[in-house]
């Protein structure tokens, strides 16, 4: 009886996580709208796209979904910064990416 709720309970977990989006997979589809929508923009905006990004690491995730959103042929960095209007970044300048989507 115990084997069989065990089982149970492992496939309404394996369920759940094929329902759901990872991080990773919500910010890359951050990333895309924000491509069809903007003609440039930084990542202040990518994170406007679905606040529930917010929670993410930045440092160590947003840097390199850029660079994979690059490589996927959606946006491209230009050699332009601007200043974020986010309270936690304070005023960091930050890449200005134009996409290659919205042209």
């Amino acid at each position: 009886m115990e084997v069989l709720y065990s089982h149970a309970l492992a496939q309404s977990a394996a369920d759940a996580a094929i329902t759901s989006q990872s991080p990773k997979s919500q910010l890359m589809d951050a990333i895309k709208s924000t491509c069809d929508r903007l003609a440039e923009f930084t990542t202040d905006d990518v994170l406007k796209a679905n606040p529930e990004l917010e929670a993410i690491d930045q440092k160590t995730v947003l840097g390199p979904a850029m660079k994979n959103a690059a490589r996927n042929g959606w946006c491209v960095a230009s050699d332009r910064y601007a200043a974020s209007d986010r309270i936690k970044s304070h005023g960091r300048r930050k890449c200005v990416w134009r996409s290659l989507i919205n042209n």
